[in-house]
């Protein structure tokens, strides 16, 4: 007798495995994008961080711009300087939301706190502590 076709069981088997191996693949794609987007988050928070940063820089090196006036206690006290400051006086652009790229990260509620840990006048310990809101994302080190 001559065999035409496989059986129900050698199809069920390939069936089995075909799931098998799309389950693994699913689940795979997703934490690849899950990890993408956490590195995309805190990519963001460091350029947040490098933009204030830069303000400081430029404030400590006498500068008169606008936001400088605005933040004249830089190396002296803690400050807290809001992203759309930094956006407003040319120090940021826009950071797109890592998870939605038709949007933007929340220029209002996003902010990175200088805070002066040792203030002689030749060396000053500045620490940058960031808090950037993007959508559902959120730093952890945000207060409110």
């Amino acid at each position: 007798m001559k065999k035409n076709g496989f059986t129900l069981v050698e199809l069920l088997a390939t069936i089995i495995i075909l799931g098998m191996i799309l389950t693994m693949a699913y689940q795979a794609y997703h934490s690849y994008i899950r990890k993408s987007s956490e590195d995309s988050f805190k990519i963001a928070e460091n350029t947040l961080r490098t933009n204030a940063k830069d303000a400081y820089a430029d404030c400590l090196a006498g500068s008169t711009n606008e936001f400088c006036k605005n933040h004249q206690s830089f190396g002296y006290q803690n400050e807290t300087i809001y992203f759309h400051e930094l956006i407003q006086y040319g120090y940021a652009e826009p950071i797109k939301d890592p998870d939605d790229s038709n949007s933007q990260c929340d220029e209002s509620k996003s902010y990175v706190i200088a805070q002066v840990q040792n203030s002689t006048s030749m060396n000053k310990i500045v620490n940058y502590t960031v808090c950037l809101v993007c959508g559902n994302q959120k730093s952890s080190t945000c207060t409110d």
